[in-house]
């Protein structure tokens, strides 16, 4: 986590009701000056003269000067080889993992470990089902449940094959036995969430690397640029930078 220097030893801090509601203050907070088109899917981006036009898969098109990838990189692979050819086409083979949380509610009492601690990752030689870490989510941020309540969130991250084939459950059922063996609950949680996140964590090999950097040579001067984590790094701070240095990437063609 990078933060200023009088924020260090300050604690983790976030938004009361989630990450979701920063990019709805933001496009209230710009809905007056331009028009927003959301959840619109994106067939295709095509070249012309001067701008490129952005076909949506209903059919429906609208033309740009400035264009801005903020997808997976295998989406922006498929979004602009027609325009650039090889470059955008190998960001199709970019390496990339799943993820499985699981969250537990309990009552506080049924916890025995006082939870002093924003959570604990698991050793790789020690690591059982892919699981990797857990979040005491209550510990770490506040508001997080009801009084007397506890959550917990584990972190799996599976293969493609158990992510197809086991059931929520079956998570459930992982979580909860770690969390007996490291934490001493045995009571069962009082509420649980499973979220699946196919091929949502993107590796930044040396490969994937490479791959970015031809394809941001060939972009450049187009009018379109490249953002967000699948490209410049994981993390939110990584995301941040890669928005920040969009409009110098973004200049005037010739």
């Amino acid at each position: 986590f990078q933060v200023s220097r009088d924020d260090t030893g300050q604690g983790i801090r976030s938004f009361a009701q989630g990450m979701g509601s920063f990019t709805d203050a933001l496009a209230k907070h710009l809905a007056a000056d331009v028009e927003i088109r959301s959840e619109r899917e994106v067939a295709s981006i095509e070249r012309q003269a001067r701008s490129f036009r952005i076909v949506h898969s209903s059919g429906a098109a609208v033309d740009a000067e400035r264009v801005v990838v903020a997808t997976s990189a295998r989406s922006a692979a498929r979004l602009l080889t027609a325009a650039f050819g090889e470059p955008a086409r190998a960001l199709a083979e970019a390496p990339t993992l799943s993820s499985v949380t699981v969250s537990l509610a309990w009552v506080a009492s049924d916890v025995p470990h006082p939870l002093d601690a924003t959570g604990f990752v698991v050793a790789t030689e020690s690591q059982e089902h892919a699981i990797r870490a857990c979040t005491f989510t209550t510990s770490k941020f506040a508001g997080r449940a009801p009084a007397g309540k506890v959550c917990l969130r584990v972190f799996i991250r599976p293969d493609d094959t158990e992510l197809k084939l086991l059931s929520d459950a079956s998570y459930v059922q992982r979580a909860t036995a770690l969390l007996g063996r490291v934490l001493g609950v045995s009571a069962a949680p009082q509420r649980v969430w499973v979220s699946r996140w196919h091929n949502a964590l993107p590796v930044f090999d040396a490969q994937h690397s490479k791959r970015v950097q031809v394809l941001e040579q060939a972009l450049a001067g187009s009018g379109i640029a490249l953002a967000g984590s699948a490209f410049h790094g994981a993390g939110i701070d990584a995301a941040v930078r890669s928005a920040l240095s969009v409009s110098e990437r973004l200049h005037m063609r010739k």
